[in-house]
């Protein structure tokens, strides 16, 4: 059985949920005292893009489309743009579309001081339709 390790212990919100657009908001307040910020930046912590892609995934699997048991199959892409920093609200909005036999979430995340990355993930269905 595979073990889950994640740079995220916050939780993710659903601020709006996809209507008949397939596209959803969420928000993570980042924890100021989440062990990652010790060794990225001292002095000066920065919470690290692997964080950022955690909070899409994890933004797309809380806005899967139709109740679908969604797999990760692949970061297509990912660009940071800006900062993000302990105790930032964080705003995801994904975007689905279906791609083949999968998904294919577009995500933007934005802070306080705008927008911080761009994210493309795949995904398979995972199973349960």
């Amino acid at each position: 059985m595979a073990t889950t390790c994640s740079p995220l212990r916050e939780g993710v919100r659903v601020v709006e949920p996809p209507g008949e657009q397939p596209v959803a908001t969420t928000t993570v307040t980042i924890d100021p005292d989440n062990p990652i910020f010790a060794g990225h930046y001292p002095g000066f912590p920065i919470f690290p893009g692997v964080g950022l892609v955690e909070c899409v995934h994890r933004s797309a699997l809380a806005t899967a489309p139709e109740g679908r048991d969604l797999e990760l199959a692949a970061i297509a892409s990912t660009r940071f743009t800006g900062p993000t920093f302990p105790g930032d609200e964080l705003t995801v909005r994904v975007e689905w579309k279906p791609d083949g036999d999968g998904w294919v979430v577009s995500a933007v995340v934005s802070s306080p001081r705008g927008e911080a990355a761009k994210v493309k993930l795949r995904y398979r269905n995972g199973g349960r339709a």
